[in-house]
């Protein structure tokens, strides 16, 4: 993580620390991290896609077909799919995910074009449109892996499902980080070395279950977020307080050390409630995680837009509502089971159901749809959640 020299910094009349020489430091340096995504991406889809249709031929032999936990009841075979709407089912990501960078693209002409104008490069917050692009390729990347485990769901490949879920949470919390510190930018090696430590985690939790690992994880799990938490609070903090006021403590950020706290007191619930359940399905446990703090500092990032009395355009609420509604009926059908991948081939066959939509589609079908447009909504959201800054000076836009 590169931090820039704040020495030199000039603070409004309130003492805030703005975002005027803080954009220029580093004004140049953008995340490279769509092209490594993309390659990465190659490389772990075709060893997935082989070891599938592995398992496909071992299925379609007598006496294997408890192997793919399907839903046998809504199930169309095509070629060589055994479950073809499972499948087709996850096109939205893939579609949505080209449509994200399109519009990511669009947003990077307007931007410059607006930069032209040298009076407009010291107005609104700066962009990282970058990272949105490789929100955009991890959107597509999750609907080929989803692809690609729904041509053979048991529970020893569940990470497919699930890698690029967590990589969009880490990238979504980067871009909102950004954001207000353009001058705190982690470097795309260390978010990939977080991808590939959450990713192995996750391989962990899903192939081996015992209360010792469960032990194991949440002592990892409580001191990496203790960590975290007291590197974001004092990261260049303290030396902000002193330019600030050199009498003040370093409780002067007491916003953002209540939404620590929180975040604490989050963590620690979900870390004592995994080691106390032991859920049977540790990629959805992993993957709530993500979300769950994802979630908290989305809400933080709001709640300080209306505490320093920025606007929150018609736009912003308007697609917020979207965003909900969808994510409230995409939750819904996923949690209606059509099948139990930890249980039994047997018991799993008892959840089966007909299909939901079209005689073709089932209720984990729709959730796929849903939330991959969930997803979308929610990405145009962050787009758009400061054009309400855009005719604002930067000297006057208050980081957080």
């Amino acid at each position: 993580m590169l931090l820039a020299d704040i020495s030199g910094i000039k603070y409004s009349k309130r003492n805030t620390l703005t975002l005027n020489y803080l954009c220029y430091i580093y004004a140049n340096k953008i995340i490279s991290v769509n092209r490594y995504l993309i390659i990465i991406g190659i490389f772990y889809a075709v060893p997935v896609f082989q070891l599938v249709m592995t398992y496909q031929r071992f299925v379609a032999q007598p006496g294997n077909d408890g192997l793919c936990y399907y839903n046998f009841l809504c199930s169309y075979r095509l070629g060589i799919f055994m479950a073809f709407n499972n499948f087709i089912s996850n096109i939205g990501y893939v579609l949505l995910g080209i449509l994200l960078i399109i519009v990511t693209l669009a947003n990077v002409v307007s931007n410059f074009l607006s930069l032209l104008n040298i009076r407009r490069q010291e107005y609104g917050v700066p962009q990282r449109f970058g990272v949105f692009i490789a929100i955009g390729v991890s959107l597509i990347m999750e609907g080929i892996l989803s692809a690609c485990y729904h041509i053979c769901p048991n529970k020893t490949n569940f990470q497919f499902d699930t890698s690029y879920m967590y990589i969009t949470a880490i990238l979504i919390m980067v871009q909102i980080h950004n954001v207000r510190h353009p001058d705190l930018i982690v470097s795309e090696h260390m978010i990939f070395l977080c991808f590939a430590v959450i990713i192995c985690l996750a391989v962990i939790g899903v192939l081996f279950k015992s209360f010792t690992l469960w032990v194991v994880f949440t002592v990892i799990y409580i001191v990496t977020i203790s960590f975290i938490s007291v590197l974001v609070y004092y990261y260049g903090q303290w030396r902000k307080c002193k330019i600030i006021n050199r009498e003040m403590e370093i409780i002067c950020f007491l916003d953002l050390l209540v939404f620590l706290l929180l975040v604490n007191a989050l963590n620690w619930g979900l870390a004592l409630f995994g080691l106390i359940r032991e859920p049977d399905n540790f990629g959805s446990f992993f993957l709530a995680i993500f979300m769950s703090n994802l979630m908290m500092y989305l809400a933080y990032y709001i709640a300080e837009k209306i505490y320093h009395k920025e606007k929150i355009l018609w736009l912003s609420i308007l697609l917020s509502i979207i965003a909900t509604v969808l994510w409230v009926f995409s939750i819904y059908f996923f949690r209606q089971n059509v099948a139990k991948r930890q249980a039994t081939p047997a018991r799993s066959r008892e959840l089966n159901r007909e299909c939901a939509f079209l005689d073709f589609y089932d209720y984990h079908d729709i959730w796929h749809m849903l939330s991959a447009g969930a997803l979308f909504v929610s990405f145009l959201l962050l787009l758009s959640l400061d054009d309400d800054l855009v005719t604002i000076r930067r000297d006057e836009i208050i980081v957080f």
